[in-house]
Formats: structure tokens, C-alpha cells, sequence
């Protein structure tokens, strides 16, 4: 904002009160007559672009083929190699069924049972397959190279193993108890039932030496499909834990290897997959939350190789996220610790409070002969968690992310050594976040794109119909835009081009559920509607103080590149009563001449030639609306639809200071 003088009148000096830039977006934190005058009041279906100039948001239009009678359940993208050649690939699930299209247009059916319908899907890509996670089902993958949805066939739990005492133990009256489970490359049976026998020592006494041997001896029949069993032992029934893994069907016990007090037996078959509702990738493994019969519990998967296998022996496991709060898992990222290395982030939610964030360290242990991974868990102090796992993103080395009643950011700040910071991102608006509820929050969905964030929210509906747009370079928000997005995702065509794609929130009269939608610049409608456009200033006091008077004489606006009609609205204080004035302005783009023309520099004068070559359009459109009238603040709207370009760049309000005396209302 700036204040210009213009000229004398009559002794009186005339004045501009200059706006070039709205840089500070939207703003409802602060009243109105507060704001600053770079700061917006009505920001429905606009954008920033440059250095704060108001411009109509993108608009929308379908992208590629519907499919037909079905309902999304999810979308993303995947990469194969083809003819030596990278190709990307969207992938779909509707009613259970795998989907994939290159361009999105005729969508090819994937071979393989259907997981269950209803249920919404998350997709991770990882080594040639793209897992899928709703909730329902067990884990299951689609085989990109066999163009085929695959589901892990479960094992059934072993029966009870023989058990009997070998060499010079003895029956006495101490008791034991085994059990054992079966093992397959993606998780583990529940147990068998626990066998007692009963010995004369104390098994870690056992004596096992050239002329002397103490045991006892398992052995069980083979589980087919399984690869390995693992042994649990305690001295009460009910107690066992983990004494080790072998991938025979026979055990000899000598007493030597010591039971690991922190594994207990599985309550779930998870040998045909975890079912989990969110599956990430970090530090190297996949990580799922959301398990409906156990909210607290966090599945990882080993590495390499053995990336999408679940069990212990091979690298995978799981922890119980008991922090006595009511929190539960919700999401997992990549990130960094306070010293910059990477490290895993769990985000928590909890119907008390905005629950926290914790770094997952996975760890090699070993007890006895029997290695394992734990994973040590550290909360960070002062952080925030969330209730959406689709609104966590990283952007410019900081995790973006919406809690209940914020959306924040976490990172390492310069002056603060070996520690991450959360701060808050939306305290311009913070009283629309605050509208969107619980309910709402765990709705939420984030996309990276052009600079911005757009957040997907429901304000006032159950699903999500508006996007909110966070500038990251101009930090500033701009906000609704009233559209139903589920979720965004990118995808990149056969030519190259990036493409900001969403999944409908509903079916509304422009958008279908089973139809994806490309929101861009190249778009000035909603597919083929126009929309409303509407800019709004906050009110503009003539002076700091919000009591001088002055005779508002002319309000210019300067657009750019702008051709269409928009109404102007223009409301203000008077002494009396208040001001009101519309006026519909039209901006006709002009040509101008420009570049050289074709005359040899020493035929012609200088202002002689008309052969100039170029005409281009002018870059500007000023407008002038007339006012006079004595006013104590200003407040200016503009309304149009979207096939009205425009882009204001500047608002400069002509006013003369004037002696009024101060009217009877502000007297009583």
C-alpha cells in the first residue's frame, strides 16, 4: 500500500491511496477494518500469481473416459519399463476391480479376484507391484509385469507338537509349556495349543556336555506353504514367548537359548498379508496402520527382498503403539530427525486432543541365537499430529500437515540445533479451519503443485467440497475454491506433460465419481460451466487512526492481460448513511504497434514510416470509476464469471482530505 500526493486543489492536496499487490491473500483471523490493505476479505475462486497479483483460479475438465456404472475407490499412478522406455500408468480400483490406462482413456480390467467394494483404496508402488490397502482385505498387490491383482495365500497354524524328554532328563514335577507357530514370507500363523511336560530341574540348569545330555524334544507335521516355525516356550501356560526359528520340523531344546520376553505370539494370521487402511514407504520398508481389530498397531516389512514380508525372521514385525492417551496411528513418513538424518515419523491422532508425533528407529536385536528387529520409539516434543494421512506432505524439506484445528508445519530451523519445530501455517485463517471439524479434518487431502499446496476440506458437508490453496512462495492462503476433490493425484503423460489430476468428492451436475478430473491453467471453466468469480478488499480507513474524513474523488483500477466484463462494487462509510454503487466495466484489449519497420534507415523521417511489422496486445487495461462523495472508509468488490480474464494489479483511491464534523452516532 502506498500514499501518494497528486496535486493541489483549491489549497486542499489530494492524495492516492495506492494498493499494487494482495501478497497476503486471504484473511479471516483479523476483522476487517484491521487488516492490512494487501490482505483480501472474499477470495471465492481466485488465485495469486507473481508478486500478489488477483487472478480466477484454474479451471476444471475431465480427463480421459469415465467407467461407466462404477464407482472409484481409488486412484494412482505407476511407472513400468516398456520397449526399453519408461512409461506411466494410472491405476484404479472400482468396485473391487484393478483398472489401468495410459492416457486414461479405455480403461483395461486386471486379471485376479476382486478385493472388497466400498472401501477405499491406498496404493504404494514398490518393486514392480503396487500394493493396495482399504481396511478390508488383506494386503494385496497388483503384478505390474503379469498385469494381474495377486492376493498371499494364508497357511493354516500347526498342529500341537509332540513333545517328550531326551537323554538323562527326568520327569519331575516342574512344569513347561511350547507351542509354535508356522511361518510363511509375509507374516505368521496364529499359535498351536500349548503342550505340558513336566522335568526334575529347572531348564536353565539343563546339563548338555560329550557324556551328558538334558532336552526335550519337539518335533510336528509340515504346514504346507510354510518356510520356516517359530517356538515359544514359558514355565505358565498362556506365557510363552519367542525361544527361536527353525525351518525343520524338529526341535531339541537344551536350555540354553534364552525366551524373548518382548514377543508373544500373534493374535492374527497375517501369513496371507496384515489388512491394514495405510500403507507408506520409509527408510527402506513398508509400514500399514489402520488395522481395524488393533488401532494401536504398526506393521513394518523387511528389506530388500524380503520388503513385503511381515514376519520377524524376516526383518518385518509389528509394535503396539500404547501411549496411554487415546491416540492411535494414522500415517507414516520419510523424514529427518533434529541432526538431519533420516528417520521415520509416525503421526498419531486421538479423540482428546491433536495428538503427537513419534520417530520409529528400526534397531537389530538378538535373544539368544534368534535375531530380530525392534523398533525404539521416541516422541517429538512439541509436535502436532493429524487425523487425515492424505494432508501429510513434505515440501521444501518440511512436513506440511492439517491437525484438528491447524494446519502446521515440522522442520529444523537454523537457530535451533538437533531439533524439529512445529509451527502453525494457518493463523490467517484460522477461524475456517476451525469450522471444518473432526469430522472433516480426517477428510483432508494435500498436492504439491506450481509452488502451492491445495488442500482438500469439507466446509459444512460431509465430504470434501472445497479446495484451499496455500502460496508457498508468497505464504498466503486463497481460499474456497468450490470444488469437490477427494484427493489430487500428478500424473505425466506420453508426451511429457505433468497433469494435476483429482477424484471427485461426489456426484454433482459437472463431476462423477468414476470419472477423473484435470484442474489447469489452460481451463477457464468448470468442464464447459462458467463460475463465479468475487473479489473483495477489506474496509480501507482513510487514515491510521479511522477517524478522518475525506471526498473520495476517483478509484482506479489497473488489470493485466484482461478482456471481459466484471462488475465493481464500491460500499463506504458516509456521514449519514452508507454508500453503495455498482458499475459493470468492460475490458476490450487494444492493439499496439511495435518493433522496426522496413524502410532503409537514410529513405525516410523519423516519424514518417507506417510499416511497422509487429502489432501486439497491450499489456494493461485501466479503468476509472468516478465517486465523489465524502466517505470514512471504502470497501470495493468485483464480480464476474469465469470466461472474464482478468488480473488486477493495482487499486488506487483519489481522495482529499476534509473537515467533517464527527457524525451523531459515533456520539451516543
Amino acid at each position: 500500500m502506498k500514499k501518494s500526493k497528486v496535486r493541489m486543489s483549491g489549497g486542499t492536496r489530494l492524495h492516492k491511496l495506492t494498493t499494487d499487490n494482495w501478497r497476503k491473500g486471504y484473511n479471516s483471523f483479523l476483522d476487517s477494518v484491521r487488516r492490512d490493505r494487501t490482505s483480501i476479505d472474499i477470495a471465492r475462486n481466485l488465485m495469486l500469481e507473481q508478486d500478489g497479483v488477483v487472478k480466477r483460479r484454474w479451471g476444471t475438465r475431465n480427463y480421459g473416459s469415465a467407467l461407466e456404472g462404477k464407482n472409484l475407490e481409488g486412484v494412482s499412478t505407476f511407472s513400468k519399463i516398456v520397449n526399453d522406455k519408461l512409461e506411466n500408468w494410472l491405476i484404479a480400483v472400482a468396485e473391487g476391480a484393478v483398472f489401468t490406462s495410459r492416457t486414461g482413456e479405455n480403461w483395461e480390467r486386471a486379471e485376479g479376484e476382486p478385493l472388497a467394494k466400498d472401501a477405499e483404496v491406498c496404493f504404494l508402488t514398490v518393486k514392480n507391484k503396487v500394493f493396495l490397502a482399504n481396511g478390508k482385505d488383506p494386503l494385496a498387490f497388483y503384478d505390474i509385469e503379469r498385469n494381474k491383482l495377486e492376493k498371499y495365500n494364508k497357511i493354516n497354524p500347526p498342529a500341537s507338537p509332540n513333545v517328550r524328554l531326551d537323554g538323562d532328563l527326568k520327569t519331575g514335577e516342574i512344569k513347561g509349556y511350547y507351542k509354535l507357530t508356522a511361518v510363511n514370507n509375509v507374516g505368521e500363523t496364529t499359535a498351536s495349543d500349548s503342550v505340558e511336560i513336566k522335568f526334575n530341574k529347572a531348564r536353565d540348569t539343563w546339563r548338555n556336555e560329550k557324556d551328558k545330555t538334558e532336552a526335550v524334544r519337539l518335533n510336528w507335521n509340515a504346514v504346507e506353504g510354510a518356510t520356516r516355525y517359530n517356538i515359544y516356550y514359558g514355565d505358565e501356560k498362556g506365557r510363552e514367548t519367542l525361544l527361536t526359528s527353525v525351518s525343520s520340523t524338529v526341535f531339541i531344546d537344551e536350555g540354553a537359548l534364552l525366551p524373548n520376553p518382548l514377543s508373544t505370539s500373534p493374535e492374527d494370521n497375517t501369513t496371507d498379508g496384515p489388512i491394514v487402511k495405510t500403507i507408506t514407504y520409509a527408510d527402506s520398508r513398508i509400514w500399514g496402520v489402520g488395522d481395524p481389530k488393533h488401532l494401536s498397531r504398526v506393521y513394518f516389512g523387511g528389506v530388500g527382498e524380503d520388503v513385503a514380508s511381515f514376519s520377524p525372521y524376516y526383518g518385518g514385525g509389528m509394535i503396539e503403539m500404547e501411549t496411554g492417551d487415546s491416540n492411535f496411528p494414522v500415517v507414516i513418513k520419510g523424514y529427518r530427525d533434529g541432526k538431519g538424518e533420516d528417520s521415520v515419523v509416525l503421526f498419531m491422532s486421538g479423540s482428546s486432543g491433536e495428538g503427537s508425533q513419534y520417530q520409529l528407529t528400526p534397531v537389530l536385536k538378538q535373544a539368544g541365537t534368534t535375531k530380530y528387529i525392534a523398533v525404539e520409539v521416541g516422541r517429538v516434543i512439541g509436535s502436532l499430529g493429524t487425523f487425515s494421512p492424505r494432508s501429510v506432505i513434505e515440501v521444501k524439506n518440511n512436513l506440511y500437515y492439517a491437525s484438528l484445528s491447524s494446519f502446521n508445519t515440522t522442520g529444523a530451523k537454523p537457530d535451533m540445533l538437533n531439533v524439529l519445530s512445529t509451527d502453525e501455517v494457518s493463523l490467517a485463517i484460522r477461524p475456517d479451519v476451525r469450522r471444518i471439524g473432526a469430522s472433516g479434518a480426517r477428510k483432508i487431502a494435500s498436492s504439491y503443485y506450481d509452488g502451492k499446496i491445495f488442500w482438500a476440506v469439507a466446509n459444512g458437508e460431509e465430504v470434501n467440497n472445497q479446495v484451499w490453496v496455500l502460496d508457498t512462495e508468497l505464504r498466503s492462503w486463497i481460499l474456497p475454491w468450490e470444488l469437490p476433490v477427494k484427493y489430487f493425484i500428478q500424473h505425466t503423460d506420453e508426451n511429457g506433460l505433468e497433469h494435476l489430476l483429482f477424484l471427485p468428492s461426489k456426484d454433482t451436475k459437472l463431476f462423477k465419481r468414476n470419472q477423473l478430473v484435470e484442474l489447469s491453467e489452460r481451463f477457464n471453466t468448470d468442464n464447459g460451466e462458467p463460475f463465479e468469480v468475487h473479489f473483495a478488499t477489506g474496509v480501507i480507513a482513510m487514515d491510521s487512526s479511522h477517524t478522518d474524513w475525506a471526498k473520495v474523488k476517483k478509484i482506479y483500477f489497473e488489470f493485466l492481460h484482461s478482456e471481459g466484463e466484471l462488475a465493481v462494487e464500491i460500499g463506504g462509510e458516509m456521514k449519514s448513511k452508507n454508500l453503495a454503487k455498482t458499475k459493470k466495466i468492460k475490458m476490450n484489449v487494444h492493439n499496439i504497434l511495435a518493433g522496426f519497420n522496413t524502410d532503409l534507415w537514410d529513405g525516410f523521417n523519423w516519424n514518417d514510416s507506417e510499416n511497422v511489422p509487429k502489432v501486439v496486445k497491450r499489456k494493461t487495461v485501466k479503468k476509472v470509476l468516478k465517486v465523489r462523495k465524502k466517505l470514512n472508509n471504502v470497501r470495493i468488490e468485483l464480480k464476474s464469471d469465469s470466461l472474464s480474464d482478468w488480473g488486477l494489479s493495482v487499486i488506487a483511491i483519489e481522495e482529499m482530505v476534509k473537515k467533517v464534523s464527527d457524525p451523531s452516532g459515533w456520539k451516543k
